[in-house]
């Protein structure tokens, strides 16, 4: 079976992670030690022909380019429900980070000793309080927290929005007071 080349794929995992993991998962940067290990089991949920592998594991390995694979089957391999097709093994957690790979500044980073907080509030923290504060009452702290992306997109375009009125408005004639 022919593998794909990692350039077939890799923009393709880099822009899924951006959008799915995007800031990270803030209750695990908050209550998961930074040096924690975890181990995740790669399961066959169907009766199915494996394939796809290298894209899996390119995307494990660009959130931690230090994990450990262990894979007991291949592409082309068929398997049957609850077969392990292979395990992953490295930090319980991992950096949130921008879609160029850049550390997202966070005082939430006041929670781990090995991160250096902002000066001040960013986009992601003023996200991470808006998808809080402005979700239902009675939803619970977790699903508020997961509107975190939708919210950095809201204010994103909001932000886009007053600068696109505050450029047409400085060509505007005025007439004087």
């Amino acid at each position: 079976m022919r593998s794909l080349r990692p350039e077939d794929y890799r923009d393709i995992v880099t822009r899924a992670l951006a959008e799915d993991v995007g800031t990270g998962d803030v209750t695990t940067l908050a209550t998961v030690a930074a040096a924690q290990q975890a181990r995740g089991i790669l399961l066959a949920k169907s009766e199915c022909v494996v394939a796809g592998l290298d894209a899996a594991l390119d995307a494990f390995r660009q959130l931690q380019p230090s994990i450990t694979v262990t894979l007991r089957k291949q592409d082309g391999d068929r398997v049957v429900p609850g077969e392990t097709i292979g395990e992953v093994r490295g930090l319980a957690r991992t950096r949130p980070v921008e879609a160029d790979g850049a550390p997202v500044g966070t005082i939430l980073a006041l929670f781990d000793p090995s991160a250096e907080p902002p000066a001040e509030l960013t986009q992601f923290d003023r996200a991470y309080l808006g998808a809080i504060y402005r979700g239902l009452p009675n939803l619970t702290g977790i699903k508020k927290v997961h509107g975190v992306n939708r919210e950095m997109r809201r204010q994103a375009a909001a932000e886009r929005t007053v600068a696109v009125e505050g450029r047409a408005g400085d060509g505007e004639a005025r007439s004087p007071e």
